[in-house]
């Protein structure tokens, strides 16, 4: 039974915290709904509010962060906050209604997905790869893309959180997703919705949306046991492997008082030792 050591809490109150990125320096993530950028290096915390809206970021550089928006591949310098666009924005869909939720790499391959800004459970929202400086759309029949997880070189874990389910998508020699298969699904019931996640060995983490939990998959989609947190709706989770430490964003959006009095660190990212 995994019984995880809760080491550090991070003070950042996002209303919506995603897009955890690690690296060996540093580690980075953003609020989607107040436009930050919140970048933690050298023990020490730095935010910074940007013009369009965050929602995963893909890499680090000694200058740059690199990351998705509601407009597309973007980069950010570190020292003069300027703004830059890697590609031509977006242009695929009407970006007043949709805003990008979250993506992934795999084989090199960027994919980064869409969601309806008002009306997710009614519009599809969409799934691209961004390859030879283009944005090819590669999945229009999911709601709520989530979690992009590399489950082996050549498949991702995509979930559809509006849905509750989990499915494995394989990948062609092209990087378009193929072949998708249902990996898991929560009972409707549950009202538990699958985001971020990660995988750590041959388990696959994946923070559960209203559960205040981590589920702990095995590779072949069987949900094994949960870690619990004391945050309500936990959005995505990373692991740092030079520190055994697992980072989990988390989100305050849509909470009444009642859920963040029970639920006090909800926005927060939480850092837990692994053993």
């Amino acid at each position: 039974m995994l019984n995880p050591k809760l080491l550090n809490v991070i003070d950042c109150k996002c209303n919506l915290g995603e897009g955890l990125y690690i690296n060996s320096r540093s580690v980075c993530w953003v609020d989607i709904n107040d436009q930050k950028i919140f970048l933690y290096e050298n023990n020490k915390l730095f935010e910074f509010l940007i013009n369009l809206i965050p929602s995963i970021i893909y890499e680090i550089t000694s200058t740059e962060i690199i990351l998705g928006s509601n407009l597309g591949l973007i980069s950010i310098n570190k020292k003069t906050k300027e703004e830059k666009f890697l590609l031509d924005p977006i242009d695929q869909h009407d970006t007043q209604y949709y805003r990008s939720n979250d993506g992934g790499v795999l084989q090199n391959h960027k994919y980064l997905s869409f969601m309806h800004i008002k009306k997710p459970n009614d519009f599809c929202g969409y799934v691209y790869r961004i390859s030879n400086k283009k944005y090819i759309l590669e999945e229009s029949n999911i709601f709520i893309p989530n979690s992009f997880i590399p489950l082996t070189e050549n498949e991702i874990l995509i979930s559809d959180s509006f849905c509750g389910e989990i499915w494995k998508y394989q990948l062609n020699r092209y990087g378009s997703l193929t072949n998708k298969k249902l990996w898991f699904k929560f009972n409707s019931n549950e009202k538990i919705a699958p985001d971020g996640g990660c995988r750590i060995g041959e388990y696959i983490y994946i923070c559960l949306w209203d559960d205040s939990s981590i589920g702990v998959f095995s590779i072949d989609g069987n949900l094994l046991t949960k870690i619990e947190l004391p945050v309500l709706r936990p959005t995505n989770c990373k692991f740092n492997p030079n520190k055994s430490e697992l980072w989990i964003t988390s989100a305050r959006e849509g909470l009444d008082t009642k859920s963040l009095n029970n639920y006090p660190e909800s926005g927060n990212t939480l850092i837990y030792a692994l053993n």
